[in-house]
């Protein structure tokens, strides 16, 4: 046995398509104001030779002033000397002087109230000063005399060596100037850790020369401690005298001096490389390794920020500062609060090509958690950083992806950031690379694009000139469903334009039906895409489209047929609506809810605005008796309902209002559009350029050639209910009950509530007074319009508020901003030595070039596996509930992989000799009142799924004698329509697989994300779409639609049974094929051959079978006349087994081997008449099923090994019409269903007689 190697429906726009919360949220990282401090007060008071007079100070105390001795010379020069001396050291921060702008109110101080001063003669007078101004001379000194006799590094070293360390402190190459970055790492990577990061902020980035200063405070409060000095700041900080870094700062100093007797030997003498940072990087990466989910107290980002000056070491410094953002947003965050943005900005100046692949990894970071575009459009080197990556043909792909993503985000809402892009050809850079091989460049491409050109007429113009709608168009048909969705979302922004001109106009008019194409997409996202569009589309010609579906007050709806003045426009806004009103009734449940809403939305505010056109009294009461005439004005007062009906009426012959003409070709391709003309327009235009439409040349006929038919029933309803999409089940479930009325005119509201109306009815007069005419409203008219809008004014459910809203809005997308996500999540793949790296293959940045995911790559990459199985989950914004999609681990599977094989060794024998019977009854499950259709087993677990014929879909556990249910939920199939199809996706992979279901109207609808060990959690519809998309009833010839999946190659094929056979790629979620069945007769039963996707069985109502090859133009290579009656099923036999077995209801069983082109092998009578049968995937085994009540199990020879049904250890009575047999996949047990029933049987091994 094999397992499939693919796993389907795994990709990010399956899962929940929600947005975090704090995805938008703002952040406060930035420095919101940058201070400059640009004039310094200093105050002394130097009475040289005179001590205070509170004050003993002794003999032998310090006496140096700015490490001058001041008597050393006379009183006036010393003072001169000191003041130069203190000046030039706080010149160093700030060396011109501007205008001061503010002054910020800073108090250092080097003891308490109540503390003395320290007089040490070792260390200067103003030691505390002397910390603040001279940090290193200090600090060496200090550290020279608070050691000595204790270090044995120390020993032949004396004060005057240590201040004849080589080098200047601008020089990070030299001694000194190692040591003075040593220090300025260690002094900000404390205050980073001990202070309050909004304090950090203030005190260490706002201000040079503040935050100098405070670097060395943290000196002197060491220094001062030792010397019973409590130091004082305002803005107070904490203590930080005893951080562990300062044994580090220790240990640099020790290392230093150690060589200076070298030195003071041999002046050419060169210091070997202190190891601090390298040991620091060396800590972060053994951090990072380790795989810790600490995410606070980070100690080390600072120093990796000053490793980003040092060229030498910068790559790897990138490379890990790269993998901690990739942690997740709270790593983007602490790395931004930290100061990383000025470094990373300086280095998009770098021409180093090395660097390349990892700065624009950490900006597609950075700008994903928080847009920057002003500071790089600032600045147009760094700019043209990324177009000029993404422009080049040597680039990577992932370099241009990233460049893409980045390039969006500059754009986005940034008007100079769209000016400079298109003065950089941006433009025509996206448009070339549309023609990548790369789905997420076509993609990143698209979107590009639609930042481009959003609310940027400019870059419209020059779409226009560069025929970049074109482009797009050909991009509707790429095996990518997000690559498709983005062109949707790239020509939305790309349709308006104020400044459009009359050929423009009717170039978009073309181009928007070019778009219905998409109508038909397999993908939800595509169509919802295509939603959004068209509600664009319809606001923005809202007033023309109401006069074509009829909205307008006395005037009825204008019908092609009928008018002269139905131009090409009117054709394709006809269209438009036609498309709105058949995604109202999509299978995917966001899509219809959205559709119906807005198409709610939106008549009701039409609605609004004719009746506050009205005047209903100005004639006096015979024109308001007019306006309450039943049979007046019945068009305009249409709302269309989403049809939730498909049956048809059957007490009414064809007319105008059936979409179906006539019976010649039901499945011609032309009704593929729900207007003739789409086709031709949408072929015509595809096919075309942009440049070629104008006004004389249109592609949209003046005449149509047939009449615009729409795919929803027209309802009326009362409209003073307050209605959502959900509700409309309700009203038309009440309105069906009398299926003569079609229709509930406006007029009958208007009589209702005025009957409800205690100061008002119609036949009485008010007050004993008959009504007179009135000019304008009366406080009773008002009454009477509140009333009939009093069910949508401020609705949630449909998002219209009557006092807000003067104009109708549009839907808006959010498929960029989801598209964002995915770059906050981690993609970084680690080599084995932690010094390059890859992108994730399972879960990687080129998700959508692959049409599935590998599952070796998937389950290794992903994570390190264990035992257990690997959990993903993901929370939504409203429940934060697990995504329920468990993947099998390696281990996991190998062990289910021998156990099965196992047992298959074992049975082979037993089924051989004959020697098994299916007798052992393992429970029975009772679904109630309703019909069970279609049963399923787990392959892996006692687990059962069945339908009924409502539609529910239950999962059952049946390892004990009495069942019990999982969880059971509504497949929500339209009325009058059942389930035909049931099949398990991912089943050999997925712990909890994914549930296919198809209708007998050609509705395919994917289930997963839930949890066979917690019950009543509901599966999640993944997606949904018709396999018929043109049909939105199936005809009248066609029966019940016919389904099979190809696990391995992603294959659904369906049919209505009659002349052709389509072909779906689940991977691309696109009809990959229409092929002919070359059979006058119905087709009953469809099977692709597991070992070769491309081939595919089929059996007829007149007992016929056929082979397909899907590959072949012909398709059809064989037939075998095997039955005389109609095919119940047919069956291959999965992977390398050649047996392709046949039943038909008389109860014939043929049974061929395919590598034998020769008469069946056998064939033989089971029942008559057959109601259903199965064959095991695994042995030669099938079990039939009749009317009768009778099971029967058979080898493939044709011997009866017994049947099931009448055993005298049945505790119930007999079974009812056998309906569904299913066999285990792997394993000897059986599922029987009969009516409300389940029976699941197990096989016993007995002595052979």
């Amino acid at each position: 046995m094999n397992y499939q190697d693919k796993l389907f429906f795994f990709q990010e726009h399956h899962k929940p398509q929600t947005i975090p919360l704090n995805y938008l949220q703002k952040t406060d990282w930035r420095i919101k104001t940058r201070i400059k401090t640009t004039h310094g007060l200093i105050c002394y008071c130097l009475n040289i030779g005179i001590n205070p007079p509170d004050v003993d100070k002794p003999d032998n105390c310090s006496i140096l002033q700015c490490w001058i001795d001041p008597f050393l010379k006379s009183q006036n020069q010393a003072i001169e000397d000191i003041e130069k001396t203190l000046e030039k050291q706080y010149k160093q921060w700030q060396p011109r002087k501007k205008k001061e702008k503010e002054i910020k109110y800073i108090i250092l101080a080097p003891c308490r109230g109540e503390e003395e001063l320290p007089t040490n003669p070792k260390f200067p007078a103003d030691l505390f000063t002397s910390c603040l101004t001279t940090p290193m001379k200090i600090a060496l000194n200090w550290h020279f005399y608070s050691k000595m006799g204790a270090n044995i590094l120390l020993k032949n070293i004396d004060n005057d060596m240590i201040n004849k360390i080589p080098g200047k402190f601008s020089d990070r190459k030299s001694a000194l100037g190692e040591l003075n970055w040593i220090f300025t790492s260690i002094t900000d990577t404390i205050a980073w850790d001990i202070l309050p990061h909004k304090l950090f902020h203030k005190l260490y980035r706002q201000d040079i020369l503040v935050a100098s200063l405070f670097r060395n405070y943290l000196l002197a409060e060491r220094i001062l401690h030792t010397m019973n000095c409590t130091t004082f700041t305002y803005p107070q900080i904490p203590s930080t005298w005893n951080h562990p870094l300062w044994k580090t700062w220790d240990f640099s100093v020790d290392f230093c001096i150690s060589q200076l007797p070298l030195f003071m030997i041999n002046p050419k003498y060169q210091f070997q490389q202190n190891t601090f940072f390298k040991d620091q990087l060396t800590a972060f990466e053994i951090w990072l390794n380790s795989g810790t989910k600490i995410k606070s107290g980070i100690i080390h980002l600072p120093i990796i920020l000053q490793f980003l000056l040092s060229q030498a070491d910068r790559k790897r410094a990138l490379f890990l500062l790269a993998r901690f953002l990739d942690l997740g947003d709270w790593a983007i965050y602490q790395s931004l609060d930290v100061g990383i943005f000025p470094y990373v900005l300086t280095l998009l100046q770098s021409s180093n090509p090395d660097l390349k692949n990892l700065l624009i990894f950490i900006w597609a970071k950075i700008i994903c958690f928080d847009e920057l575009p002003k500071e790089l459009v600032k600045d147009k080197r760094c700019l043209l950083y990324f177009i000029d990556t993404l422009s080049s043909f040597s680039a990577e792909t992932t370099n241009s992806i990233l460049s893409g993503f980045i390039l969006s985000k500059i754009q986005n809402n940034n008007s100079s950031g769209k000016r400079e892009c298109l003065s950089a050809n941006l433009l025509q850079i996206c448009l070339s690379k549309l023609e990548s091989n790369d789905g997420l460049i076509r993609k990143w491409m698209c979107l590009c694009l639609s930042k481009l050109w959003e609310d940027y007429d400019e870059a419209k113009e020059t779409g226009f000139r560069e025929a970049a709608a074109d482009k797009l168009i050909q991009l509707l048909n790429d095996s990518s469903p997000e690559v498709r969705a983005s062109s949707i979302y790239a020509l939305s922004t790309f349709i308006g334009n104020s400044s459009q001109n009359e050929e423009q106009k009717n170039a978009i008019l073309s181009m928007s039906v070019s778009l219905l194409v998409a109508l038909h997409d397999g993908s939800s996202i595509v169509r919802k895409e295509l939603l959004i569009v068209l509600t664009q589309l319809i606001c923005s010609h809202e007033n023309k489209i109401r006069k074509i579906v009829g909205y307008n007050y006395k005037e009825k709806k204008e019908s092609p047929q009928n008018s002269r003045n139905y131009d090409h426009e009117s054709t394709v806004f006809s269209l438009w609506w036609d498309s709105l009103t058949q995604l109202c009734n999509d299978p995917f449940t966001e899509i219809q809810d959205l559709a119906s809403n807005f198409t709610l939305r939106l008549k009701v505010y039409w609605k609004k605005q004719e009746i506050q056109k009205r005047s209903f009294f100005s004639d006096g009461e015979a024109e308001y008796s007019d306006d309450l005439n039943m049979e007046s004005n019945i068009e305009t007062t249409t709302i269309m309902l989403p049809l939730k009906n498909r049956t048809r009426r059957k007490s009414k012959s064809r007319g105008e209002n059936d979409i179906w003409k006539d019976d010649k070709d039901d499945e011609d391709d032309d009704s593929l559009y729900p207007n003739k003309n789409i086709k031709s327009i949408s072929q015509s235009y595809t096919r075309g350029n942009l440049r070629r439409y104008n006004s004389s040349s249109s592609l949209l006929p003046n005449k149509p050639r047939g009449r615009v038919k729409s795919s929803i029933r027209e309802k009326k309803i009362n409209t003073s209910l307050k209605t959502s999409p959900r509700k409309f089940k309700e009203i038309e479930k009440n309105n069906e009950k009398d299926n003569e009325k079609e229709s509930i005119t406006d007029t009958s509201f208007f009589a209702e509530n005025m009957k409800k109306t205690k100061s008002f009815n119609i036949n009485q007069p008010i007050n004993g007074k008959s009504p007179k005419p009135q000019k304008g409203k009366s406080p009773l008219q008002k009454n009477i319009l509140e009333n009939h809008l009093q069910g949508y004014d401020s609705d949630p459910e449909i998002g219209y508020n009557s006092e807000k809203e003067s104009t109708i809005e549009p839907l808006v997308s959010n498929f960029y901003e989801w598209n964002c996500q995915y770059f906050k999540e981690p993609f970084m793949e680690i080599t084995k030595n932690h010094n390059t790296f890859n992108y994730l293959n399972g879960k990687n940045i080129n998700r959508s070039n692959l049409s599935h995911f590998p599952i070796q790559s998937s389950l290794s990459n992903y994570q390190k596996l264990s035992n257990t199985n690997i959990t993903i989950t993901q929370e939504t914004n409203e429940e934060k509930k697990q995504e329920k999609r468990t993947i099998y681990s390696d281990e996991l599977k190998e062990l289910i992989l021998e156990k099965t094989k196992k047992y298959l060794i074992e049975n082979s024998e037993n089924v051989k000799d004959k020697s098994i019977k299916f007798n052992e009854q393992k429970c029975v499950i009772d679904i109630s009142s309703e019909k069970v259709n279609q049963v399923r087993f787990h392959p892996f677990q006692y687990v059962l799924f069945s339908s009924d014929n409502k539609g529910i879909i239950s999962i059952w556990n049946w390892e004990k004698s009495i069942p019990n249910i999982i969880t059971k939920f509504n497949n929500k199939n339209d009325e009058g329509t059942e389930i035909t199809y049931m099949k398990l996706i991912n089943e050999d992979v997925e712990e909890n697989p994914l549930i296919m279901i198809g209708d007998s109207q050609g509705v395919m609808k994917i289930w997963g994300d839930y949890s066979l060990k917690e019950t009543n959690f509901e599966p999640r519809l993944i997606t949904g779409w018709k396999t018929f998309p043109q049909f939105d009833v199936l005809p009248k010839r066609s029966g019940n639609c016919i389904y099979d999946f190809n696990k391995y190659d992603g294959y659904v094929f369906v049919t209505t049974g009659t002349r052709k056979i389509k072909i779906w790629d689940i991977c691309k979620e696109l009809e990959f094929a229409t092929i002919p069945t070359h059979c006058e007769h119905s087709i009953k039963s469809l099977c692709s051959d597991q070992s070769n996707p491309n081939l595919l069985y089929s059996g007829s109502n007149t007992g016929a079978v056929f082979i397909y090859d899907i590959r072949s133009k012909l398709s059809l290579v064989h037939s075998f006349q095997d039955h005389n009656s109609r095919v119940i099923n047919v069956y291959k036999q999965r992977e390398d087994l050649q047996y392709l077995v046949s039943g038909s209801v008389q109860g014939e069983i043929v049974v061929r081997d395919l590598s034998l082109q020769q008469s069946p092998i056998s064939k033989f009578t089971a029942s008559n008449p057959m109601t259903a049968f199965d064959i095991h995937d695994c042995f030669p085994l099938v079990i039939s099923g009749s009317s009768n009540h009778l099971a029967t199990a058979f080898d493939f020879g044709g011997e009866s090994l017994n049947r099931i049904g009448y055993l005298d250890s049945f505790v119930i009575p007999k079974t009812g019409l056998i309906n569904n047999i299913s066999f285990h996949p792997y394993y000897l047990k059986v599922a029987i269903s009969a009516d409300s029933l389940i029976y699941i049987y197990g096989a016993n091994k007995t002595n052979k007689k």
